[in-house]
């Protein structure tokens, strides 16, 4: 039985996306632009396969917006990493959240952050059924991103909660200006053509509402704000439960 093809994963590390970044920010700023435009900005002529590749793991990293007919722009995120110093609490913040949004490298950061090479290697070949050379670059990008971002140990702090655990998240000016600084709702990361806000209901429950698209308005709150009276209403009559 042939080995099954290595599970997706950013092919960079986070030093070479937030270069691709930051050139890609010096070109075209944040126009949304084919892809043929945005890779013109690392000096590639089309769209060839590592062209590909790096689109790709800015993708992954969280760095990148999907506009229409297939435009990309840099990200919420990937503003607050070029926009801010190095060593500024935003920039650290952001460059945590982009270093666990590739799935595999959350799920590494919590079990492997600490092992050596091999054991690492021997995971993703047996666990993951990764390739040799499949293997050596999930390694050296991961390490690579893990650096970067300065994550260690001190941020698996116990008794958080899994989801804070494992995807630091972040706080853009824009939202602030719209929601308070004060206000209890936290932001898990933009997402592509989308934004995501989760709040912890109790010590078990965390609600997560995703919206897609750019147009975000508070009439689409009001709106899902009905939605959610009749989805109360309804789990009330089929538990018999009228508290709150």
């Amino acid at each position: 039985m042939g080995k099954m093809r290595s599970p997706n994963y950013p092919a960079v590390g986070l030093t070479e996306a937030l270069k691709l970044s930051e050139a890609l920010w010096a070109r075209e700023k944040r126009t949304y632009v084919s892809p043929e435009a945005a890779v013109a900005a690392w000096g590639y002529s089309g769209m060839s396969g590592n062209a590909r590749t790096k689109l790709g793991a800015l993708r992954r990293y969280g760095l990148l917006d999907e506009g229409n007919e297939g435009t990309v722009r840099l990200s919420d995120l990937a503003m607050e990493i070029v926009h801010h110093p190095d060593g500024s609490p935003e920039r650290i913040s952001a460059l945590k959240a982009a270093a666990v949004k590739p799935e595999l490298f959350r799920d590494l950061y919590k079990t492997h952050l600490q092992s050596s090479d091999q054991a690492l290697r021997s995971h993703l070949i047996t666990r993951l059924d990764f390739s040799d050379s499949g293997a050596q670059n999930v390694i050296e990008a991961f390490r690579d991103t893990i650096s970067m971002a300065k994550l260690d140990v001190a941020d698996l702090e116990p008794g958080a909660a899994e989801e804070e655990k494992m995807a630091p998240s972040y706080t853009s000016h824009q939202e602030e200006s719209r929601l308070g600084p004060d206000h209890p709702t936290e932001r898990a990361g933009a997402a592509p053509g989308g934004t995501t806000y989760r709040w912890p209901l109790s010590k078990d429950v965390v609600v997560e509402v995703r919206f897609t698209g750019t147009d975000l308005r508070p009439a689409h709150l009001e709106l899902l704000r009905k939605y959610l009276e009749l989805a109360k209403t309804a789990m009330q009559a089929e538990i018999g439960d009228e508290s709150v």
